[in-house]
């Protein structure tokens, strides 16, 4: 970090009209993007797909289409766009970053100039660690050919290319994006697209997390059917408000189908609603021995479920289950992508020390993890 602070006066003590002139190039490339979202460079050439008609002239057969593809990331400009105007200490602690040169304001945000494009990615992670997000223009190539689906269904061939798209870094030069792409082609030949949407895809990592604090116990409770009437206020008071959490469940399964006239017949004073297998009871009906005298033998009594957070054991004359709960820390990277949520709480079922085996699912894009889903203990 003092070798770099030494090099500065000589990096940046250049010529002013440089300075100038590269804010003007990052300005209009800003307002370019603005208007265009994204442009098509370097189109490949190709044999095209003809139709003939019966004069013996042929046309050029123009097709659109969508494709779903994973996309190579080539090359950033080494630029990164904030959504925001940059802050005067978020500045100084990305000016001492290896690979940042300069920060420049423009209106409501900054441009953060790179000394070189492979840069873009590493700065971008630092960035968004600290919930700043950033963009930049990425030169992205498709497939040499694939295949697009048609309206009518069927699948046409088309040439790959390349093209540029205002995006988050979300990967390494040379990684992948899966993309959504609304294409107009002649023949085979792109000349143009109306729609370029990203697509996060499902991941599952598994990892080891450091357990950073044990925040409790969860008590699940089988509740039998006719102890379903709970007092919900008193145990809301005694364990706090969210901290109980109750289904209640009416039903009653029978052994065997009823005909239309035996529910006419046996919709008895106590019974709230009944179906050709089922029933349910008025609320403060609790007595198992009459619905079996009633409905036969075999009939199933539906359990409602009761699940409390409590540090203690709360002292339910019911069956339960004991699992414990813990806030554990995300690593930043798993298998080579990015997390930026540190911590997360999983549900253990026992108690655990040091670390915890987790599976995490998440949504990704490139190498980024831009949403998890789900943390809990891996089994085995």
């Amino acid at each position: 970090m003092a070798d770099k602070k030494a090099e500065e006066p000589e990096k940046k003590g250049g010529i002013v009209e440089t300075v100038k002139d590269n804010k003007k190039l990052i300005i209009q490339a800003i307002v370019v993007l603005i208007c265009l979202g994204f442009m098509l460079e370097s189109f490949a050439f190709g044999s095209k797909n003809k139709d003939t008609d019966n004069t013996g002239t042929t046309e050029t057969l123009e097709l659109v289409g969508v494709a779903v593809q994973n996309i190579t990331i080539m090359d950033y400009r080494p630029y990164l766009y904030t959504n925001g105007k940059l802050n005067e200490s978020v500045k100084a602690e990305l000016i001492a970053l290896d690979g940042v040169e300069e920060i420049i304001d423009d209106g409501a945000r900054s441009v953060v100039s790179l000394s070189e494009s492979k840069k873009a990615n590493e700065v971008y992670s630092y960035m968004k660690r600290r919930n700043i997000s950033s963009y930049t223009l990425a030169t992205l190539g498709m497939p040499a050919y694939f295949e697009m689906t048609l309206a009518n269904g069927s699948a046409a061939n088309v040439m790959g290319t390349r093209f540029e798209y205002m995006t988050e870094p979300v990967s390494k030069i040379g990684g992948k994006m899966l993309m959504r792409l609304v294409i107009q082609t002649e023949g085979e030949r792109p000349t143009g697209m109306t729609s370029i949407n990203p697509l996060l895809s499902p991941m599952e990592f598994g990892t080891d997390a450091e357990i950073s604090e044990s925040t409790g116990k969860t008590f699940y409770y089988t509740i039998p059917w006719e102890s379903r009437n709970l007092d919900l206020e008193q145990l809301g008071q005694e364990f706090g408000e969210g901290n109980v959490d109750y289904a209640r469940n009416e039903n009653i399964i029978l052994s065997f189908p009823l005909s239309t006239q035996e529910m006419l017949n046996k919709k008895y004073e106590y019974v709230e609603t009944i179906t050709e297998m089922a029933i349910t009871t008025k609320d403060d009906f609790t007595d198992r021995d009459r619905v079996i005298a009633d409905f036969g033998e075999g009939t199933t009594f539906m359990n409602s479920s009761l699940i409390i957070h409590s540090e203690e054991e709360p002292g339910l004359n019911f069956s339960y289950e004991t699992k414990y709960i813990y806030t554990v820390e995300i690593p930043e990277n798993i298998d080579g992508y990015s997390f930026y949520e540190n911590s997360a709480e999983v549900v253990a079922g026992g108690e655990r020390n040091e670390t915890i085996p987790i599976m995490i699912k998440a949504n990704v894009l490139g190498e980024t993890v831009f949403e998890i889903l789900s943390v809990e203990e891996k089994e085995g």
